[in-house]
Parts: C-alpha cells; structure tokens; sequence
C-alpha cells in the first residue's frame, strides 16, 4: 500500500498491506493532495492543488521512483486511473488526459456539484464473455461535497 506522509505532506511512503516493511519511496518539492497507483504499468501519479501539477513516477524493480512526466492543472484534488487515461478533479470539474504522457487534456463533459475527489472502478465482466487482464470495462465514479454518487 501507499500513502502520503501524515507529517510530511511532500513524503510518499509504502508497506506490505500488512503495515510491515514502511519504507519512504519519494520526497518531492511540493505538497501532495492526491495519489493514485496503476500497478499493472507500476506507475504512481501525485497531484499537488498548491503546485498545480500531476507528475508520474515509474516504480523501478528496487521501487525507487523515476520521473516520467509533469503537467499543469489548476487545483487537482482528486486522482485516478484507468486502463488508457488518469482522471482528476479541481473542486468544479471533471478532466482527464493520457495516463502514459500526459498528453491531451480534455474536461469530461457534465455538470458536477463540488467534485473533491475520483474513483475508477473496474467493472465485472459481462456475461458470456472472456475475463482478458486489460478488458475494457472501467466505470469512473465521482464523489461530491452534496454526498451524490455520479457513475459513468
């Protein structure tokens, strides 16, 4: 599991899902206001809402991290990711871009109440089909501060 430093906002920390073997794997600069962790492509996206940025970091076999990418956003507070795209929010709107480059910034078109954080949910495989490791059933799932749900 990861987390950011309770201490140390700029601190990201892992253990094994037992809380053994903690471990600092990265100190930035800035204050991180969101994580997100694609284990299939052992990658870990930050968000920062004071820097106004989302940087990723490739987890190396030793998992030391290795800078990939950083883009400018303003006020990202919440992070996800899905098999092709990440997600995030700044408090009034929904984006996402290409989680590998971080290219293409598009707003995920809606009207959202206070959108503060994201999640993206792997949906069950429909019925009759082949389970493959990258099917393409994701839901994104929104949470705002009126406590509604929005699924996509």
């Amino acid at each position: 599991m990861y987390w950011v430093g309770s201490q140390e906002a700029s601190r990201v920390e892992r253990a094994t899902i037992n809380g053994a073997n903690k471990v600092v794997i990265l100190n930035t600069t800035f204050s991180i206001t969101s994580l997100a962790l694609d284990p299939l492509k052992n990658t870990l996206y930050l968000a920062s809402k004071s820097s106004n940025v989302i940087q990723a970091f490739s987890l190396t076999r030793n998992k030391r991290c290795q800078f990939l990418f950083n883009i400018s956003v303003v006020n990202p507070s919440g992070i996800a990711v899905s098999d092709q795209y990440m997600y995030w929010t700044n408090g009034s709107s929904i984006y996402c871009a290409n989680k590998t480059t971080g290219k293409g910034v598009t707003p995920v078109p809606g009207k959202f109440i206070l959108p503060m954080d994201i999640v993206v949910i792997k949906k069950t495989q429909p019925e009759g089909k082949a389970l493959f490791l990258f099917a393409p059933w994701w839901q994104l799932v929104l949470v705002d501060m009126v406590t509604n749900l929005y699924a996509f």
